[in-house]
């Protein structure tokens, strides 16, 4: 599946919010509040967007990084440019809380899109690396993913 030229980076970083939206739940309530790319503060567990991250509670970051384009296929009535994105899902978790939570938690995080395929996205595997989260414990899924669009 292609999107249109114009809209392609809109819907693959809908996808994915609404992916990590579905995914991060456990029970149907979010597991904790997410920083979305765009939102001013984060998304609580309630939908309400709090301006600071809980002090108390782990919480979740999703940036998506876009990269470069490639041509994918030439001639013809529609042609595809394959769009490279990195997914990076960064879970920090009170220092207090320990190593067992920020795993458990990044083995979530991890599971969201490694090797995904759907809507338009094609994921390949996810790797975890160590963040520096300041006073928190900080780890990172990284998921590089493509998309295609479409060029009339």
């Amino acid at each position: 599946m292609a999107w249109p030229i114009v809209t392609a980076t809109l819907e693959a970083h809908r996808a994915i919010e609404a992916r990590v939206a579905d995914q991060w739940k456990t029970g149907g309530v979010p597991r904790s509040a997410i920083q979305y790319p765009g939102v001013l503060g984060l998304v609580d567990t309630n939908g309400a967007v709090i301006s600071a991250p809980p002090t108390n509670t782990p919480w979740l970051k999703l940036d998506i990084v876009n990269g470069d384009t490639f041509p994918a296929t030439f001639g013809g009535p529609v042609g595809l440019n394959r769009v490279i994105v990195l997914i990076q899902l960064s879970v920090f978790v009170p220092r207090n809380q320990g190593q067992q939570q920020i795993n458990t938690l990044i083995g979530f995080a991890k599971a969201i899109f490694s090797r995904y395929q759907l809507s338009g996205l094609r994921c390949l595997e996810s790797s975890v690396i160590d963040l520096d989260g300041g006073g928190w414990l900080a780890k990172a899924a990284r998921t590089p993913c493509e998309f295609y669009e479409e060029v009339n």
